[in-house]
């Protein structure tokens, strides 16, 4: 190993990304290469980190903010030029942007962005192109392009985004791959929620876990629950993630339902995710759909939309079942057979963890991450 070791620069514009997805890859590398993070830690966040990884605090956020974008582009080249750092990687559509045009003006070698969705595909007009245009820029920019799935890279060709030669998925696809040791099922824990809870033994429990917005179908799910609930009510729905859009309130207004249920984050979603009997993600835009294998790990049955990442995730009708994109109906049909159907609930649990056991093991990603940085820098 040599006495210099080549310095990475990770990203971010939040923590929860580095916390969510990058966190064991992060610490991995940190063996073999220097570690920085750059994040906006204005709100004071764990980050499970490695004692030898620095953190740079950058007031970036995830949703546009001319002014405040603008006041990233001083601090943030000068950072990168100080460190002189021979790679930079960025992960979410605003750090990308920023973070490559000032990779470039500080003249940083390797540039590398993972595309782990597309915050364009369901705007219209002249947002859309704006955002679109983002993706391109960021594109021409970067030295290297990640995909996180394999239906990601054929949507994102097929939009004249990247090509087929010049962005890559690593192995399967999956940003982050899932913890074996971390999402096993656990009788006790599942017995210890539904007791906390006042869920009894029969009732079926539908999670969500992610960020809370519009874009991830969960005004949708909340209205199929809503409607199920209405001929069904031994049933429970719970609300994992981070409130970024007023969820919370828009849906307890809205439908005024005691067995919808918010628990805010969770940086444990290994034990909250344990409480289910089905879980459901109904997003309408995904790059790859993390949580989506989380639960087919624990051997959760898995309802999901048929937006293009998902399609890596989950096998309709072996793994899960899939419904169209938007569709309540549809999505309130497939919660009702699988609230009825518990060998169906059971069959689809064991292949689905088969099948993510299989393909997305985290142990198996990380070693993905390490050998393309050891390539990419030449590092032994």
């Amino acid at each position: 190993m040599p006495l210099t070791r080549k310095k990475i620069c990770f990203i971010a514009a939040s923590p929860l990304s580095i916390n969510e997805f990058l966190v064991n890859h992060i610490n991995s590398l940190s063996f073999y290469f220097d570690i920085h993070i750059v994040t906006n830690m204005n709100t004071p966040f764990n980050l499970e980190l490695s004692s030898s990884v620095k953190t740079f605090n950058l007031s970036i956020e995830r949703k546009p903010s001319l002014l405040k974008d603008l006041g990233c582009i001083s601090p943030l080249v000068s950072y990168l030029s100080s460190h002189q750092f021979d790679a930079v990687h960025t992960i979410d559509p605003k750090a990308g942007f920023i973070g490559m045009i000032c990779a470039f003006i500080a003249r940083v070698p390797i540039r590398v962005h993972i595309f782990t969705g597309q915050a364009w595909y369901t705007k219209k007009g002249i947002v859309k192109n704006l955002l679109q245009y983002a993706d391109m820029l960021i594109v021409k920019i970067a030295t290297n392009i990640l995909l996180d799935g394999k239906s990601q890279k054929e949507f994102l060709v097929k939009n004249r985004i990247v090509s087929e030669t010049n962005a890559i998925v690593l192995g399967e696809g999956s940003i982050s791959g899932v913890d074996k040791a971390k999402f096993t099922s656990d009788g006790q824990i599942r017995a210890g929620l539904r007791r906390k809870y006042n869920i009894l033994e029969n009732s079926i429990v539908y999670v969500f876990l992610g960020r809370l917005n519009k874009d991830k179908g969960v005004l949708d799910l909340a209205e199929s629950f809503y409607t199920l609930n209405q001929s069904f009510n031994n049933c429970k729905l719970f609300f994992i993630g981070a409130d970024e859009e007023d969820i919370e309130l828009i849906v307890k207004t809205r439908f005024n339902c005691d067995n919808i249920i918010f628990t805010g984050y969770t940086n444990e979603p290994f034990k909250l995710l344990q409480i289910a009997d089905v879980f459901c993600f109904p997003s309408y835009r995904e790059g790859f759909g993390t949580s989506v294998i989380e639960a087919s790990m624990l051997k959760i049955p898995v309802i999901c939309s048929d937006t293009y990442g998902l399609r890596d995730t989950m096998i309709d009708g072996v793994t899960g079942l899939r419904h169209q994109v938007g569709n309540i109906d549809d999505l309130r049909t497939k919660m009702q057979l699988l609230y009825q159907d518990s060998t169906l609930r059971n069959s689809l649990g064991i292949n689905g963890f088969n099948y993510v056991s299989q393909k997305f093991d985290a142990e198996d990603v990380t070693s993905l991450w390490v050998d393309f940085y050891k390539k990419t820098l030449k590092v032994d």
